[in-house]
């Protein structure tokens, strides 16, 4: 009997043992699950983001001015990407600027300095935008633009109006001059043969890799870090170093750390290509700097005949001879062959504390962009800033000498114009004397005849070239009354990682690209359920999920937990993971390991 008993307990214990490791330890699951934590989670690139880097010599064919929508394998016109930018206001509802390349003539009626001055008084949309026109034509030269401001706050403070009328006036000048300032402009230029950067400067010069760079000029090409794009293409002129002619296509993004805090002024450089084509919008339909869209005034298509040089010490803006305001009240604006210019540029004041300098050119469609060369060289606006203030103090002055006599800055302040030049380089949508804030537009929503397409979440992975996909661990098993946790991630816009993104790494990656992860919209879902993510500050990692979501995981079972990754250009993909939650199941043989246990016991308790 006693070895009868020995031997059903040998035999329960091994089925026991049996059961337990069959069952809970070498499992398909538990097989995958440890191989998955021994391998690291990569994800492999099939070359979808990988750049396309060739330079062609004089083979790209003029564009279209408008651009062809993308057509997905079906027909359906792919919606256009929604612009990153922050839009500069206010908004003006007028029709959008010609390209920067004019072939039409077109007369401009001058706007006088009472044509001016009536519009700062009566402070109307149509009349600010008048106000703010009659300052664009200083083409964003701010010792120019100080002076117009000065002689129109001088022949305010003369006007038989009362103190606060004046004072709303005068506010409306001091912002429609700092925004003049702190505008882009498009124009064209000339060039000598003996072109070099001046002391302080910083230039880039775009064309084929490995190509000598112009003096004083740091190359990149297709292969660059600095420069981020779809189809990234060098156009060469000749196998000589061609500065106004060698470029890159293509170009979206530009970011480096190399400049130091302070007030710089950048030019863009472009041209016609190689093989005499021209881009339609070669710096793209948006221009921005660091995140905010810059406007972006049309120099060809105002009074103004303004010109850039670029010179042995730099470049500079002049008026071209013969062409200064007021000599008549309609001024033909062409551009015929025989003063065709060698090239367009687009320059701005900037300001940066230190930061990364990042540009980015936005575009439509299959358009193309195509930069020659970028320069930035510092300047200073302390002499602009001292001229409106000196004038601004004269003019309240005038207002009311007897409110606070000399000196007396009510109700501006003394740092007035400071601020207020400084809030067009910080913040584009802040207002004061031009009413209230600038509302964010769509992309692309006015101009050229564009229509806006509206993007649903629901839209395919790809829009174009650009591409986002969502992955994550597929499979997960737990034992019940376990917890688990999710961990997902992507590969989105040019070749970043979502996983790097939300942990803060590649920074420098990140800076040229512009890509911020408030720009995506991560959720997991299970049964149309959004999971709650708990203390997480990273959506694509959560812990302890079924403790921070107790109402959606009822027992043992499967669970299909859906990862989606909405991108705000309008691109979105899923990533479908599965998790088992199973129980502890006792087999038949374990009631015989039990009663042989417990006999086994009862009968040494009877030994005793």
């Amino acid at each position: 009997m006693k070895a009868k008993l020995k031997l059903l307990a040998a035999v329960g214990t091994v089925t026991l043992g049996a059961w337990i490791y069959y069952d809970f330890v070498d499992t398909d699951s538990t097989r995958e699950a440890v191989k998955k934590q021994v391998e690291p989670f990569v994800i492999v690139e099939d070359g979808t983001f990988e750049k396309t880097v060739d330079n062609l010599l004089k083979k790209p064919e003029e564009k279209d001015s408008e651009p062809i929508a993308p057509v997905d394998k079906n027909g359906t016109v792919i919606p256009i990407r929604k612009s990153a930018l922050i839009p500069q206001g206010p908004l003006y509802d007028k029709e959008a600027p010609s390209p920067v390349f004019p072939k039409d003539s077109k007369a401009v009626k001058a706007i006088t300095l009472d044509d001016a001055l009536a519009a700062a008084i009566d402070g109307s949309d149509e009349a600010l935008q008048l106000l703010q026109d009659f300052f664009d034509k200083k083409d964003g030269v701010p010792e120019e633009i100080g002076e117009r401001a000065s002689e129109m706050l001088s022949a305010l403070g003369k006007m038989p109006l009362d103190s606060a009328a004046l004072e709303q006036a005068a506010r409306r000048v001091i912002d429609a001059a700092a925004r003049s300032a702190t505008s882009a402009y498009a124009m064209p230029f000339t060039s000598l043969s003996d072109f070099g950067l001046t002391a302080g400067d910083y230039g880039w010069d775009f064309g084929p890799d490995g190509k000598t760079p112009h003096r004083g000029f740091m190359r990149v090409g297709p292969k660059s870090n600095l420069i981020s794009g779809k189809g990234l293409v060098a156009l060469e002129a000749s196998p000589e170093n061609d500065f106004i002619k060698d470029g890159v296509l293509n170009v979206n993004k530009f970011g480096t750390t190399d400049v130091e805090a302070g007030t710089y002024r950048l030019y863009v450089v472009t041209t016609t290509l190689p093989s005499g084509g021209r881009l339609a919008y070669p710096f793209g339909r948006k221009f921005g700097f660091n995140g905010n869209e810059l406007r972006v005034v049309d120099v060809g298509a105002g009074s103004s005949k303004r010109q850039a040089k670029l010179t042995s010490r730099g470049i500079v803006l002049e008026s071209r001879p013969g062409e200064m305001d007021g000599e008549t009240p309609l001024v033909p604006v062409t551009f015929g062959k025989e003063g065709e210019p060698e090239g367009w540029l687009i320059t701005s004041l900037i300001q940066t504390n230190g930061e990364p300098v990042r540009l980015s050119f936005e575009k439509l469609g299959n358009e193309e962009t195509y930069i020659v060369s970028i320069v930035i060289s510092p300047t200073s606006l302390e002499e602009f800033e001292n001229q409106l203030n000196e004038q601004l103090l004269a003019f309240l002055n005038d207002v009311a000498p007897a409110a606070g006599g000399p000196g007396h800055t009510r109700p501006f302040g003394n740092d007035f114009t400071a601020k207020t030049i400084a809030q067009f380089f910080t913040n584009p949508n802040t207002r004061s004397g031009l009413g209230s804030n600038a509302s964010p537009v769509e992309a692309f929503s006015s101009g050229g005849g564009v229509r806006v397409i509206v993007i649903d979440t629901d839209t395919a992975a790809s829009t174009g070239d650009y591409k986002l996909e969502a992955n994550a661990i597929p499979e997960q098993t737990i034992y019940l009354g376990d917890d688990f946790d999710l961990n997902g991630c992507g590969s989105t816009l040019n070749e970043i990682s979502l996983c790097d993104l939300f942990a803060g790494r590649q920074e420098n990656e990140l800076l040229l690209q512009q890509v911020e992860p408030e720009l995506f919209d991560i959720r997991w879902i299970l049964d149309g359920e959004e999971l709650n993510i708990g203390d997480s500050s990273n959506p694509l990692v959560l812990s302890d999920v079924i403790k921070d979501n107790p109402e959606l995981f009822m027992g043992a079972g499967s669970y299909e937990i859906v990862l989606s990754i909405v991108y705000e250009d309008g691109l979105s993909d899923t990533y479908e993971m599965i998790l088992h939650i199973i129980r502890i199941s006792l087999p038949p043989t374990l009631s015989l390991a039990i009663i042989g246990l417990l006999l086994i016991i009862r009968r040494k308790n009877l030994n005793k």
